[in-house]
Protein backbone atom coordinates (compact mmCIF):
# COMPACT_ATOMS: atom_id res chain seq x y z
CA UNK A 1 0.00 0.00 0.00
CA UNK A 2 2.67 2.53 1.01
CA UNK A 3 4.60 1.82 -2.07
CA UNK A 4 1.81 2.61 -4.25
CA UNK A 5 1.36 5.82 -2.68
CA UNK A 6 4.91 7.02 -2.91
CA UNK A 7 4.85 5.50 -6.79
CA UNK A 8 1.58 8.00 -6.91
CA UNK A 9 3.63 10.90 -5.51
CA UNK A 10 6.50 10.41 -7.67
CA UNK A 11 4.42 10.31 -10.33
CA UNK A 12 2.50 13.42 -9.48
CA UNK A 13 5.71 14.94 -9.19
CA UNK A 14 7.43 14.04 -12.26
CA UNK A 15 4.27 15.14 -14.17
CA UNK A 16 4.07 18.52 -12.84
CA UNK A 17 7.64 19.46 -12.92
CA UNK A 18 7.44 18.33 -17.21
CA UNK A 19 4.18 20.88 -17.18
CA UNK A 20 5.89 23.57 -15.43
CA UNK A 21 9.05 23.00 -17.45
CA UNK A 22 6.84 23.53 -20.58
CA UNK A 23 5.47 26.64 -19.21
CA UNK A 24 7.79 28.13 -18.34
CA UNK A 25 9.99 27.57 -21.26
CA UNK A 26 6.75 28.59 -23.32
CA UNK A 27 7.31 32.31 -21.15
CA UNK A 28 10.96 32.21 -21.89
CA UNK A 29 10.24 32.43 -25.70
CA UNK A 30 7.89 34.75 -25.33
CA UNK A 31 9.67 36.92 -23.69
CA UNK A 32 12.31 36.86 -26.13
CA UNK A 33 9.89 37.57 -29.26
CA UNK A 34 8.68 40.65 -27.26
CA UNK A 35 12.34 41.90 -26.58
CA UNK A 36 12.75 41.40 -30.18
CA UNK A 37 9.26 42.53 -31.47
CA UNK A 38 9.79 46.14 -33.68
CA UNK A 39 6.10 48.44 -34.01
CA UNK A 40 5.42 48.55 -37.70
CA UNK A 41 6.53 51.80 -38.96
CA UNK A 42 3.95 54.40 -38.97
CA UNK A 43 2.77 56.70 -41.78
CA UNK A 44 2.91 60.15 -41.52
CA UNK A 45 3.05 63.35 -44.46
CA UNK A 46 6.44 65.84 -43.53
CA UNK A 47 7.74 68.66 -44.65
CA UNK A 48 10.70 70.91 -44.40
CA UNK A 49 10.43 73.89 -42.05
CA UNK A 50 11.31 77.36 -43.96
CA UNK A 51 12.44 80.57 -43.49
CA UNK A 52 9.84 83.37 -44.80
CA UNK A 53 10.24 86.90 -44.74
CA UNK A 54 7.01 88.24 -43.20
CA UNK A 55 5.26 91.96 -42.15
CA UNK A 56 4.56 92.77 -38.87
CA UNK A 57 0.83 92.89 -38.29
CA UNK A 58 -1.52 94.69 -36.18
CA UNK A 59 -4.96 93.21 -35.78
CA UNK A 60 -8.12 94.84 -35.38
CA UNK A 61 -11.92 94.34 -35.90
CA UNK A 62 -14.76 95.44 -37.48
CA UNK A 63 -17.71 95.67 -39.91
CA UNK A 64 -18.40 95.95 -43.60
CA UNK A 65 -20.38 98.43 -45.31
CA UNK A 66 -21.22 98.78 -48.90
CA UNK A 67 -19.79 101.71 -50.50
CA UNK A 68 -22.66 103.09 -51.61
CA UNK A 69 -25.70 101.87 -49.78
CA UNK A 70 -29.46 103.73 -49.51
CA UNK A 71 -33.22 102.83 -47.92
CA UNK A 72 -35.33 103.74 -50.58
CA UNK A 73 -38.42 106.20 -49.35
CA UNK A 74 -40.82 107.98 -51.19
CA UNK A 75 -41.05 111.86 -50.60
CA UNK A 76 -44.59 111.95 -51.54
CA UNK A 77 -47.46 110.06 -50.31
CA UNK A 78 -49.68 107.77 -52.94
CA UNK A 79 -50.81 104.28 -53.31
CA UNK A 80 -48.48 101.78 -55.25
CA UNK A 81 -49.78 100.64 -58.25
CA UNK A 82 -46.71 99.61 -59.70
CA UNK A 83 -43.10 97.43 -58.91
CA UNK A 84 -40.24 97.32 -61.27
CA UNK A 85 -37.91 94.87 -59.28
CA UNK A 86 -37.75 91.79 -57.52
CA UNK A 87 -36.66 91.01 -54.08
CA UNK A 88 -32.64 90.41 -53.89
CA UNK A 89 -31.76 90.74 -57.70
CA UNK A 90 -29.56 93.13 -59.28
CA UNK A 91 -30.78 96.32 -60.73
CA UNK A 92 -29.39 99.36 -63.20
CA UNK A 93 -28.96 102.53 -62.36
CA UNK A 94 -32.06 104.96 -63.42
CA UNK A 95 -34.54 101.50 -63.53
CA UNK A 96 -37.82 101.97 -61.57
CA UNK A 97 -38.42 101.11 -58.44
CA UNK A 98 -42.04 101.73 -57.64
CA UNK A 99 -44.65 103.61 -59.19
CA UNK A 100 -47.01 104.79 -57.41
CA UNK A 101 -51.36 106.15 -58.37
CA UNK A 102 -50.49 109.64 -59.88
CA UNK A 103 -54.32 110.39 -61.24
CA UNK A 104 -55.34 112.95 -59.35
CA UNK A 105 -52.09 114.48 -60.27
CA UNK A 106 -52.17 114.17 -63.81
CA UNK A 107 -55.78 115.55 -63.39
CA UNK A 108 -54.59 118.57 -61.43
CA UNK A 109 -51.75 118.81 -64.52
CA UNK A 110 -53.99 119.19 -67.40
CA UNK A 111 -55.94 121.65 -65.21
CA UNK A 112 -52.86 123.76 -64.82
CA UNK A 113 -52.24 123.36 -68.32
CA UNK A 114 -55.67 124.99 -69.30
CA UNK A 115 -55.04 127.65 -66.51
CA UNK A 116 -51.49 128.76 -68.00
CA UNK A 117 -53.01 128.88 -71.71
CA UNK A 118 -55.15 131.25 -70.19
CA UNK A 119 -52.92 133.33 -68.63
CA UNK A 120 -50.98 133.78 -71.48
CA UNK A 121 -53.73 134.41 -73.85
CA UNK A 122 -54.60 137.13 -71.10
CA UNK A 123 -51.15 138.09 -70.99
CA UNK A 124 -50.41 138.83 -74.55
CA UNK A 125 -54.01 141.07 -74.65
CA UNK A 126 -52.87 142.99 -71.61
CA UNK A 127 -49.19 143.64 -73.44
CA UNK A 128 -51.18 145.07 -76.31
CA UNK A 129 -53.26 147.52 -73.83
CA UNK A 130 -50.28 148.16 -72.14
CA UNK A 131 -48.72 149.41 -75.57
CA UNK A 132 -51.72 151.43 -76.24
CA UNK A 133 -51.79 153.25 -73.07
CA UNK A 134 -55.44 151.18 -72.87
CA UNK A 135 -54.76 150.02 -69.07
CA UNK A 136 -52.34 150.95 -65.86
CA UNK A 137 -48.65 149.94 -65.46
CA UNK A 138 -50.28 148.23 -62.21
CA UNK A 139 -52.67 145.75 -64.07
CA UNK A 140 -50.09 144.88 -66.34
CA UNK A 141 -48.07 143.57 -63.81
CA UNK A 142 -50.62 141.76 -62.29
CA UNK A 143 -51.16 140.30 -65.83
CA UNK A 144 -47.45 139.29 -65.81
CA UNK A 145 -47.64 138.11 -62.09
CA UNK A 146 -49.98 135.61 -63.11
CA UNK A 147 -48.27 134.05 -66.06
CA UNK A 148 -45.63 133.25 -63.86
CA UNK A 149 -47.97 131.68 -61.20
CA UNK A 150 -49.71 129.90 -63.49
CA UNK A 151 -46.17 128.26 -65.20
CA UNK A 152 -44.50 128.16 -61.41
CA UNK A 153 -48.59 125.96 -60.83
CA UNK A 154 -47.73 123.59 -63.70
CA UNK A 155 -43.62 122.84 -62.88
CA UNK A 156 -44.51 122.10 -59.39
CA UNK A 157 -47.37 119.49 -60.50
CA UNK A 158 -44.23 117.89 -63.00
CA UNK A 159 -42.01 117.81 -60.32
CA UNK A 160 -44.75 115.97 -57.70
CA UNK A 161 -45.69 113.50 -60.70
CA UNK A 162 -41.43 112.88 -61.15
CA UNK A 163 -41.46 112.18 -57.39
CA UNK A 164 -44.45 109.69 -57.27
CA UNK A 165 -42.01 107.34 -59.68
CA UNK A 166 -39.06 105.72 -57.71
CA UNK A 167 -36.21 105.13 -59.59
CA UNK A 168 -32.57 103.51 -58.74
CA UNK A 169 -29.87 106.17 -57.86
CA UNK A 170 -27.14 103.55 -58.65
CA UNK A 171 -26.79 100.23 -59.56
CA UNK A 172 -26.69 97.70 -57.32
CA UNK A 173 -28.35 94.56 -55.33
CA UNK A 174 -32.11 95.65 -53.78
CA UNK A 175 -33.09 94.01 -50.48
CA UNK A 176 -36.17 92.02 -49.92
CA UNK A 177 -39.33 94.29 -50.16
CA UNK A 178 -40.85 95.78 -47.14
CA UNK A 179 -44.23 97.11 -48.88
CA UNK A 180 -46.68 95.01 -51.30
CA UNK A 181 -48.99 96.33 -54.18
CA UNK A 182 -51.67 98.25 -53.00
CA UNK A 183 -50.33 99.80 -50.28
CA UNK A 184 -50.46 103.13 -49.22
CA UNK A 185 -47.11 104.97 -48.41
CA UNK A 186 -46.27 107.73 -46.63
CA UNK A 187 -43.19 110.66 -47.46
CA UNK A 188 -40.11 108.40 -45.63
CA UNK A 189 -41.58 104.95 -45.97
CA UNK A 190 -38.85 102.49 -46.53
CA UNK A 191 -39.63 100.22 -49.88
CA UNK A 192 -36.19 97.85 -49.71
CA UNK A 193 -32.41 98.55 -49.37
CA UNK A 194 -30.03 98.83 -52.13
CA UNK A 195 -26.08 98.18 -51.63
CA UNK A 196 -23.42 98.33 -53.66
CA UNK A 197 -21.35 95.58 -52.68
CA UNK A 198 -18.99 95.45 -55.79
CA UNK A 199 -16.36 96.75 -53.33
CA UNK A 200 -16.76 97.29 -49.01
CA UNK A 201 -15.55 99.89 -46.73
CA UNK A 202 -14.69 98.32 -43.20
CA UNK A 203 -14.12 101.04 -40.31
CA UNK A 204 -11.84 100.46 -37.49
CA UNK A 205 -9.38 102.15 -34.79
CA UNK A 206 -6.24 101.46 -33.40
CA UNK A 207 -4.14 102.46 -30.67
CA UNK A 208 -3.06 105.91 -31.06
CA UNK A 209 1.04 104.38 -30.61
CA UNK A 210 0.59 102.78 -34.08
CA UNK A 211 -0.05 106.26 -36.12
CA UNK A 212 3.54 106.05 -36.92
CA UNK A 213 3.21 103.61 -38.97
CA UNK A 214 0.46 103.99 -40.49
CA UNK A 215 -0.24 105.50 -44.55
CA UNK A 216 -2.68 105.90 -46.95
CA UNK A 217 -2.61 102.64 -49.51
CA UNK A 218 -1.31 100.34 -46.57
CA UNK A 219 -1.98 96.84 -47.13
CA UNK A 220 -4.77 95.22 -45.07
CA UNK A 221 -6.49 90.97 -44.86
CA UNK A 222 -9.34 90.63 -43.93
CA UNK A 223 -11.07 87.45 -42.60
CA UNK A 224 -14.73 87.09 -42.20
CA UNK A 225 -16.22 83.50 -39.92
CA UNK A 226 -18.77 82.69 -42.91
CA UNK A 227 -14.57 82.07 -44.88
CA UNK A 228 -12.79 81.36 -42.34
CA UNK A 229 -9.65 79.79 -44.37
CA UNK A 230 -10.00 82.82 -46.66
CA UNK A 231 -8.38 85.95 -46.62
CA UNK A 232 -9.48 89.35 -48.54
CA UNK A 233 -7.26 92.14 -49.63
CA UNK A 234 -7.99 95.39 -49.52
CA UNK A 235 -5.92 98.91 -48.44
CA UNK A 236 -6.34 101.56 -45.80
CA UNK A 237 -8.46 104.78 -47.77
CA UNK A 238 -8.94 107.42 -45.25
CA UNK A 239 -7.43 107.91 -41.88
CA UNK A 240 -9.12 110.40 -39.22
CA UNK A 241 -7.86 113.88 -38.70
CA UNK A 242 -8.18 113.37 -35.00
CA UNK A 243 -7.46 110.61 -31.96
CA UNK A 244 -10.43 109.89 -29.92
CA UNK A 245 -10.03 111.82 -26.59
CA UNK A 246 -12.16 108.89 -25.57
CA UNK A 247 -10.45 106.02 -26.53
CA UNK A 248 -7.62 107.62 -27.58
CA UNK A 249 -7.85 105.26 -30.87
CA UNK A 250 -7.34 106.82 -34.22
CA UNK A 251 -10.26 105.86 -36.82
CA UNK A 252 -9.19 104.30 -39.98
CA UNK A 253 -11.20 102.98 -43.02
CA UNK A 254 -9.96 100.73 -45.65
CA UNK A 255 -11.68 99.43 -48.96
CA UNK A 256 -11.52 96.14 -50.45
CA UNK A 257 -13.15 94.40 -53.57
CA UNK A 258 -15.98 92.13 -53.53
CA UNK A 259 -16.20 91.44 -57.67
CA UNK A 260 -16.60 87.81 -56.47
CA UNK A 261 -19.71 88.88 -54.39
CA UNK A 262 -18.40 86.79 -51.51
CA UNK A 263 -19.13 89.57 -48.73
CA UNK A 264 -22.72 90.98 -47.61
CA UNK A 265 -22.35 94.34 -45.41
CA UNK A 266 -23.09 94.08 -42.07
CA UNK A 267 -20.68 90.85 -41.77
CA UNK A 268 -17.92 90.96 -38.81
CA UNK A 269 -14.71 91.41 -39.59
CA UNK A 270 -10.88 90.74 -38.55
CA UNK A 271 -8.27 93.29 -39.91
CA UNK A 272 -4.76 92.66 -40.00
CA UNK A 273 -3.04 95.42 -40.75
CA UNK A 274 0.42 94.81 -42.40
CA UNK A 275 3.26 97.02 -41.48
CA UNK A 276 6.71 97.82 -44.09
CA UNK A 277 8.96 96.20 -41.37
CA UNK A 278 10.22 92.56 -43.01
CA UNK A 279 11.19 89.82 -40.48
CA UNK A 280 13.09 86.71 -41.00
CA UNK A 281 10.59 83.98 -39.28
CA UNK A 282 10.57 80.35 -38.99
CA UNK A 283 7.53 78.63 -40.54
CA UNK A 284 5.32 75.12 -40.52
CA UNK A 285 2.03 74.85 -41.61
CA UNK A 286 -0.43 74.72 -38.54
CA UNK A 287 -1.23 71.23 -38.59
CA UNK A 288 2.27 70.46 -37.48
CA UNK A 289 1.32 71.96 -34.00
CA UNK A 290 0.70 69.89 -31.09
CA UNK A 291 -1.32 71.97 -28.67
CA UNK A 292 -1.91 70.84 -24.89
CA UNK A 293 -1.74 72.20 -21.56
CA UNK A 294 2.05 71.12 -20.99
CA UNK A 295 2.73 72.91 -23.86
CA UNK A 296 3.05 73.32 -27.91
CA UNK A 297 4.85 70.18 -29.26
CA UNK A 298 5.84 69.38 -33.01
CA UNK A 299 7.30 65.97 -34.08
CA UNK A 300 10.46 66.18 -35.17
CA UNK A 301 11.75 63.19 -37.64
CA UNK A 302 15.76 62.67 -37.89
CA UNK A 303 17.46 59.57 -40.03
CA UNK A 304 19.27 57.12 -37.75
CA UNK A 305 20.82 54.04 -38.29
CA UNK A 306 19.46 50.84 -37.37
CA UNK A 307 20.72 47.30 -37.56
CA UNK A 308 24.32 45.73 -37.34
CA UNK A 309 26.82 44.96 -39.96
CA UNK A 310 25.62 44.09 -43.58
CA UNK A 311 22.17 44.54 -42.13
CA UNK A 312 22.52 48.40 -41.54
CA UNK A 313 19.73 50.58 -42.96
CA UNK A 314 18.52 53.96 -42.50
CA UNK A 315 14.97 54.85 -41.03
CA UNK A 316 13.24 58.21 -39.84
CA UNK A 317 12.94 58.23 -36.00
CA UNK A 318 10.19 60.94 -34.66
CA UNK A 319 10.83 62.82 -31.89
CA UNK A 320 8.66 65.55 -29.96
CA UNK A 321 10.29 68.64 -29.21
CA UNK A 322 8.86 71.62 -27.46
CA UNK A 323 8.50 74.90 -29.49
CA UNK A 324 7.44 78.39 -28.94
CA UNK A 325 5.04 79.99 -31.63
CA UNK A 326 4.16 83.58 -32.90
CA UNK A 327 1.64 84.77 -35.25
CA UNK A 328 0.00 83.14 -38.20
CA UNK A 329 -1.08 83.42 -41.70
CA UNK A 330 -2.88 81.19 -44.60
CA UNK A 331 -2.44 78.23 -42.87
CA UNK A 332 0.79 78.92 -41.92
CA UNK A 333 2.57 79.45 -38.01
CA UNK A 334 5.84 81.11 -37.01
CA UNK A 335 8.06 79.15 -34.33
CA UNK A 336 10.60 81.12 -32.26
CA UNK A 337 12.19 78.50 -30.83
CA UNK A 338 12.10 74.64 -30.63
CA UNK A 339 13.45 74.32 -33.91
CA UNK A 340 16.03 74.85 -36.98
CA UNK A 341 15.01 75.52 -40.02
CA UNK A 342 15.63 72.88 -42.56
CA UNK A 343 14.23 70.45 -39.94
CA UNK A 344 11.34 67.83 -41.44
CA UNK A 345 8.65 67.71 -38.99
CA UNK A 346 5.55 65.60 -39.53
CA UNK A 347 2.17 67.91 -40.63
CA UNK A 348 -0.39 65.05 -40.48
CA UNK A 349 -0.68 61.86 -38.63
CA UNK A 350 1.14 62.79 -35.25
CA UNK A 351 -1.05 60.93 -33.06
CA UNK A 352 -0.15 57.76 -34.06
CA UNK A 353 3.26 58.83 -32.94
CA UNK A 354 5.40 57.85 -29.77
CA UNK A 355 8.93 58.82 -29.22
CA UNK A 356 11.45 57.39 -31.08
CA UNK A 357 8.60 55.65 -33.23
CA UNK A 358 9.66 54.85 -37.07
CA UNK A 359 8.15 56.89 -39.45
CA UNK A 360 7.17 56.02 -43.36
CA UNK A 361 6.75 58.77 -45.36
CA UNK A 362 3.11 58.37 -48.20
CA UNK A 363 6.02 58.04 -50.95
CA UNK A 364 7.97 55.73 -49.41
CA UNK A 365 5.01 53.61 -48.91
CA UNK A 366 4.17 53.73 -52.20
CA UNK A 367 7.65 52.59 -53.74
CA UNK A 368 7.57 49.77 -51.13
CA UNK A 369 3.95 48.28 -52.46
CA UNK A 370 5.32 48.89 -56.10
Amino acid sequence: MLKRILAMLAFLTILIGGIGGYIFNNIQQGMAQLANFAPPPVTVEAEKVTTESWSPQISATGSLRARNEVALTTQVSGQIETFGFSSGKKIEKGQLIVKLDDRVEQAQLKNSHASLRLMELQHQRDRDLFKRKVISKNQFDQSLANLDQASAQVEQLRAVLAKKQIHAPFSGEVGIRQVDLGDYLSPGSTIATLQDSSSLLVDFALPEKFLALLKLKQKVSIQVQAWPEKSFEGQITAIDAKVSATTRNISLRAELNNKEGELLPGMFANIKVTLDQNRQLMTVAQTSISYSSYGDTIWVLREEVVGEGEEQQKSLKAFPAFVQTGESRNGRISVIQGINAGDLVASSGQLKLYPGATVILPEQNKAEKQ
